[in-house]
Protein backbone atom coordinates (compact mmCIF):
# COMPACT_ATOMS: atom_id res chain seq x y z
CA UNK A 1 0.00 0.00 0.00
CA UNK A 2 1.26 3.56 -1.03
CA UNK A 3 0.86 6.29 1.70
CA UNK A 4 0.21 9.69 0.67
CA UNK A 5 3.07 12.21 1.04
CA UNK A 6 2.38 14.56 3.64
CA UNK A 7 3.06 18.07 3.98
CA UNK A 8 4.48 20.07 6.61
CA UNK A 9 4.14 23.70 7.47
CA UNK A 10 6.57 25.40 9.85
CA UNK A 11 5.44 28.52 11.45
CA UNK A 12 6.78 31.11 13.59
CA UNK A 13 4.35 30.70 17.40
CA UNK A 14 2.92 34.08 17.60
CA UNK A 15 1.37 35.38 20.49
CA UNK A 16 -2.62 34.80 20.18
CA UNK A 17 -5.02 37.09 21.61
CA UNK A 18 -7.73 34.41 21.76
CA UNK A 19 -7.65 32.41 25.22
CA UNK A 20 -8.06 28.90 26.08
CA UNK A 21 -11.52 29.78 27.30
CA UNK A 22 -12.64 30.79 23.78
CA UNK A 23 -11.10 27.96 21.68
CA UNK A 24 -13.21 25.61 24.04
CA UNK A 25 -16.23 27.39 23.34
CA UNK A 26 -15.25 26.95 19.75
CA UNK A 27 -14.31 23.46 19.80
CA UNK A 28 -17.56 22.55 21.88
CA UNK A 29 -20.19 23.85 19.80
CA UNK A 30 -18.63 21.86 16.78
CA UNK A 31 -18.96 18.90 18.67
CA UNK A 32 -22.32 19.09 19.89
CA UNK A 33 -24.00 21.88 17.36
CA UNK A 34 -22.75 20.90 14.31
CA UNK A 35 -23.18 17.91 11.34
CA UNK A 36 -19.40 18.34 10.73
CA UNK A 37 -17.91 14.96 12.20
CA UNK A 38 -14.51 16.36 11.81
CA UNK A 39 -12.85 19.45 11.45
CA UNK A 40 -9.52 21.35 12.36
CA UNK A 41 -9.43 24.64 14.46
CA UNK A 42 -6.49 27.30 13.82
CA UNK A 43 -5.77 29.81 15.65
CA UNK A 44 -3.51 33.03 14.10
CA UNK A 45 -3.43 36.23 16.75
CA UNK A 46 -6.93 37.29 16.87
CA UNK A 47 -8.32 34.90 14.31
CA UNK A 48 -9.96 31.36 14.87
CA UNK A 49 -10.88 29.90 11.57
CA UNK A 50 -12.64 26.62 11.30
CA UNK A 51 -11.78 24.15 8.35
CA UNK A 52 -13.60 21.54 7.22
CA UNK A 53 -13.19 18.07 5.23
CA UNK A 54 -13.34 18.67 1.47
CA UNK A 55 -14.64 14.76 0.85
CA UNK A 56 -17.97 13.78 2.50
CA UNK A 57 -16.56 11.23 5.27
CA UNK A 58 -19.58 9.90 6.46
CA UNK A 59 -19.84 8.23 2.45
CA UNK A 60 -15.87 7.34 2.26
CA UNK A 61 -16.64 5.64 6.27
CA UNK A 62 -19.85 3.79 5.36
CA UNK A 63 -17.27 2.59 2.08
CA UNK A 64 -14.64 1.30 4.47
CA UNK A 65 -16.82 -0.76 6.17
CA UNK A 66 -16.99 -2.90 3.17
CA UNK A 67 -13.33 -3.92 3.44
CA UNK A 68 -12.31 -6.88 5.85
CA UNK A 69 -12.48 -6.13 9.64
CA UNK A 70 -8.73 -6.64 10.16
CA UNK A 71 -8.08 -3.95 7.65
CA UNK A 72 -10.64 -1.36 8.59
CA UNK A 73 -8.63 0.40 11.13
CA UNK A 74 -5.27 0.44 8.99
CA UNK A 75 -8.43 1.45 6.09
CA UNK A 76 -9.79 3.94 8.27
CA UNK A 77 -5.67 5.54 9.04
CA UNK A 78 -5.27 5.64 5.69
CA UNK A 79 -8.66 7.83 5.22
CA UNK A 80 -7.91 10.42 7.95
CA UNK A 81 -4.40 10.97 6.10
CA UNK A 82 -5.79 11.79 2.91
CA UNK A 83 -8.45 13.68 3.73
CA UNK A 84 -7.95 17.78 2.78
CA UNK A 85 -9.67 20.69 4.43
CA UNK A 86 -10.37 24.04 3.49
CA UNK A 87 -11.15 26.88 5.78
CA UNK A 88 -15.16 28.06 5.73
CA UNK A 89 -15.57 29.69 9.01
CA UNK A 90 -14.06 32.18 11.19
CA UNK A 91 -14.34 34.43 13.59
CA UNK A 92 -12.38 37.67 14.11
CA UNK A 93 -11.92 39.36 17.57
CA UNK A 94 -12.20 42.96 16.91
CA UNK A 95 -12.66 44.76 20.81
CA UNK A 96 -9.86 42.90 22.59
CA UNK A 97 -11.52 44.48 25.96
CA UNK A 98 -14.79 43.59 25.41
CA UNK A 99 -14.48 40.54 23.50
CA UNK A 100 -16.19 41.75 20.65
CA UNK A 101 -15.77 39.09 17.63
CA UNK A 102 -17.12 39.53 14.07
CA UNK A 103 -18.14 36.33 11.56
CA UNK A 104 -16.69 35.96 8.64
CA UNK A 105 -17.45 32.65 6.22
CA UNK A 106 -15.60 31.66 3.02
CA UNK A 107 -17.36 32.63 -0.37
CA UNK A 108 -16.76 30.02 -3.27
CA UNK A 109 -18.75 32.07 -6.41
CA UNK A 110 -16.09 32.73 -9.03
CA UNK A 111 -15.86 36.46 -8.92
CA UNK A 112 -15.59 36.10 -5.21
CA UNK A 113 -13.59 32.97 -3.77
CA UNK A 114 -12.69 35.32 -0.68
CA UNK A 115 -14.04 36.01 3.22
CA UNK A 116 -17.52 37.50 3.29
CA UNK A 117 -18.72 38.98 6.52
CA UNK A 118 -21.93 37.68 7.92
CA UNK A 119 -24.41 39.05 10.46
CA UNK A 120 -23.26 41.52 13.25
CA UNK A 121 -20.37 42.02 16.20
CA UNK A 122 -21.27 40.18 19.29
CA UNK A 123 -19.77 38.24 21.39
CA UNK A 124 -17.91 34.85 20.97
CA UNK A 125 -20.83 32.68 22.55
CA UNK A 126 -23.16 34.34 20.61
CA UNK A 127 -21.82 34.28 17.08
CA UNK A 128 -20.66 30.29 17.56
CA UNK A 129 -24.51 29.69 18.74
CA UNK A 130 -25.90 30.71 15.72
CA UNK A 131 -23.33 29.83 13.15
CA UNK A 132 -21.67 26.64 13.66
CA UNK A 133 -24.82 24.59 13.17
CA UNK A 134 -24.81 25.81 9.53
CA UNK A 135 -21.07 24.09 8.81
CA UNK A 136 -22.04 20.77 6.51
CA UNK A 137 -25.43 22.14 5.70
CA UNK A 138 -26.57 24.00 2.34
CA UNK A 139 -28.10 26.73 4.71
CA UNK A 140 -24.43 27.85 5.31
CA UNK A 141 -23.83 29.02 1.53
CA UNK A 142 -27.22 30.99 2.56
CA UNK A 143 -25.33 32.97 4.99
CA UNK A 144 -24.66 36.81 4.18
Amino acid sequence: MKIPTLRFFLRKIEPSMITGKEKLIVEEAIKKKSQVKDSILDIKKEIITIYTPDQNIGLLSELINFTSADKLKEAQAVLKRSISYSPMLRFILIDEHQRIFITQRYCFLGRIDDWINIGDSNNLQALVKKYVKHLGQESFFELH
